[in-house]
């Protein structure tokens, strides 16, 4: 029975190392947590930037600048206010080749300025860049067509670089040719007919 009661009753001294192991794995845990949210940014630099949802980094580079914000557009100064083009004719059905006209509308405010521009196509061919000068706010036309041999239905929008950068809307066409070239039958050798 005494040999019971003195292996129930340990000394501190005995149960000090396990104690001490447990604080060593609590503080190691609370140090791993702060580094962690460090990282993220949740404390410590106010400059960090999180991860963005796919996990990496926004500037992968500390010593990046981050990306440029997209400019809102202006409000005052010289802006493009509106642009728009049509198509003539929208709906063609006739004798092919023809001729769709584009005809648009460069509308600006603020003042005087020069616009760059280039009409789009729906078939990705690339217009050069063009410019126009507008001495005074007011609206201009610019122009351009497409011709066409076959029946085809497509757009053209014109779009902008400076002031702003700017897309219209699209001029829709289609076209039914009605002359559409047939291939011909092919002939046959005629079978040798034999003279006396």
């Amino acid at each position: 029975m005494t040999e019971q009661a003195s292996g129930s009753h340990k000394s501190f001294w005995a149960t000090l190392p396990g104690i001490l192991t447990g604080l060593a794995g609590l503080i190691t845990a609370v140090v791993g947590l702060l580094i962690a949210l460090n990282q993220i940014g949740v404390i410590g630099n106010p400059n960090a930037t999180p991860p963005t949802a796919n996990g990496t980094d926004v500037h992968p580079h500390p010593d990046q600048p981050p990306p440029a914000e997209p400019a809102p557009p202006p409000t005052t100064g010289f802006r493009i206010l509106e642009l728009n083009v049509r198509a003539r004719p929208a709906s063609y059905r006739g004798k092919c080749p023809v001729t769709i006209r584009f005809r648009g509308r460069i509308s600006v405010a603020g003042g005087g300025g020069l616009v760059s521009y280039k009409f789009q196509r729906s078939d990705g061919a690339s217009a050069p860049v063009q410019s126009i000068t507008f001495n005074q706010p007011g609206s201009k036309t610019v122009t351009t067509t497409w011709q066409l041999g076959k029946s085809f239905q497509g757009w053209q929008a014109i779009e902008t670089f400076d002031p702003q950068a700017k897309v219209s809307p699209r001029a829709q066409f289609k076209i039914i040719c009605t002359n559409a070239v047939l291939p011909s039958r092919p002939t046959l050798p005629r079978a040798p007919t034999l003279s006396r």
